[in-house]
């Protein structure tokens, strides 16, 4: 069923370094904060989470879980308890294999999920985690959500919107992140590039404070429009959940005008 408004909460904050339970903790007070009540939410809402948010961006067996671990199963009930969706990624162990694993997770505790198709080279992710190779749009209260993980952002053809038969394929560009406060202004700049370019929201969320390796983040979770234009942005620096409300007619009357998906250059992705 088609919903006019989405409620959207990006939690940007510092995970406990590979400290599991005690970062899900601190996640549940700011989660329920944000939202300023402790019921279910009567409208649809989606709460956003950065990369690898239950350890920090750790690439060691130790610290990841099977998808009924811990963290997958505080994220389903979290979902059910405040009915809402929620999305973030987290470190799954698979077949012997790690991945970079976005899941998200639908009010009534159902999973869709997206294994990051691009590690970060400067990083020891290409040592360890295995790429995906799907892609990935979730339907939600009408809605077509985009997944995709920190570096994907700076792929702009994995990220690329179609236009097909009067319809594009997605509405939202959801992105999360551990994007090193040493590159904040790419970060920011793609963004608000690949919203422009995909005719679509782009949502990006990213970590605070220092890592266990000694990587400094600053955040600049936000929100932009098809326009480029931010519509909220949490505080550098600063564990902050930024709320803002969406409207699907907003975005539908800036396609029409602006129906730029009408000749757009056609292409094929091969893995």
């Amino acid at each position: 069923m088609q919903s006019e408004n989405l409620d959207i909460h990006l939690i940007q904050f510092s995970p406990e370094w590979g400290e599991i339970k005690t970062t899900l903790e601190k996640l549940e007070t700011l989660i329920y904060s944000s939202t300023g009540r402790n019921q279910k939410f009567s409208t649809p809402t989606l709460v956003v989470l950065p990369e690898m948010f239950s350890t920090g961006f750790k690439f060691r067996k130790e610290v990841a879980e099977p998808m009924n671990g811990e963290t997958v199963q505080w994220m389903k009930q979290t979902a059910q308890s405040l009915n809402t969706a929620i999305y973030g990624s987290l470190l799954i162990l698979e077949n012997d294999k790690l991945y970079n694993r976005g899941i998200f997770v639908f009010p009534n505790g159902d999973i869709q999920y997206y294994d990051k198709r691009h590690c970060f080279v400067m990083s020891d992710e290409p040592k360890y985690i295995t790429p995906g190779t799907k892609i990935v749009t979730v339907d939600y209260a009408g809605w077509r959500l985009r997944l995709s993980i920190c570096h994907d952002l700076r792929y702009p053809v994995w990220s690329r919107n179609t236009y097909k038969n009067g319809h594009y394929d997605y509405d939202i560009l959801l992105n999360v992140a551990s994007w090193a406060d040493s590159r904040a202004h790419v970060w920011r700049t793609l963004l608000h590039a690949r919203a422009i370019e995909n005719l679509a929201y782009c949502m990006g969320v990213n970590r605070v404070g220092q890592d266990g390796e000694g990587v400094s983040y600053r955040g600049d979770s936000m929100i932009v429009d098809a326009k480029g234009t931010a519509l909220a942005m949490a505080n550098p620096n600063e564990e902050q959940a930024v709320f803002v409300q969406i409207k699907k007619s907003t975005l539908d009357e800036f396609r029409q005008k602006f129906n730029i998906g009408t000749i757009w250059d056609s292409f094929e992705i091969k893995i």
